[in-house]
């Protein structure tokens, strides 16, 4: 496999929107500390918080699955990129716990799709023989 080859840049690109994925997901824990403050967001408010994502995300994974099956792997892993990237931007909108509670449900609907539509992208684009290289 070089870098010319399609399945290769394919990859590359999966892999920059996984990592892409992973910051935003994971940016409201630099934050928190002053996101705290800034909100007066309690400790238990803001474990409510982190469980919306994680609630969301949950129960959206299989779901977006099925809906990625449905309306094809680049169409759908495009319109959810769409989404969580609108889910992030909603965030600055947040004026308290409930509001960023919401928006992190909203990221997390939108996010959960990465993990099956790369699994998808490996399973369409490489031989049985280099998955798991690919994957790793």
């Amino acid at each position: 496999m070089t870098w010319r080859s399609a399945r290769v840049r394919i990859l590359a690109l999966v892999m920059v929107g996984t990592v892409i994925n992973y910051i935003a997901r994971n940016s409201l824990g630099a934050l928190a500390p002053q996101l705290k403050h800034d909100l007066a967001i309690t400790t238990e408010q803001y474990s409510y918080i982190v469980g919306a994502f994680q609630l969301a995300y949950t129960v959206m994974q299989p779901i977006g699955g099925m809906l990625i099956d449905r309306i094809g792997l680049t169409a759908g892993f495009a319109l959810f990129a769409l989404a969580w990237s609108l889910a992030n931007m909603a965030h600055g909108f947040a004026r308290g716990w409930v509001s960023l509670a919401a928006f992190r449900g909203m990221l997390g609907l939108a996010e959960s799709v990465v993990i099956p539509s790369g699994m998808k992208t490996i399973g369409e684009w490489f031989p049985d023989r280099e998955r798991s290289i690919a994957t790793g």
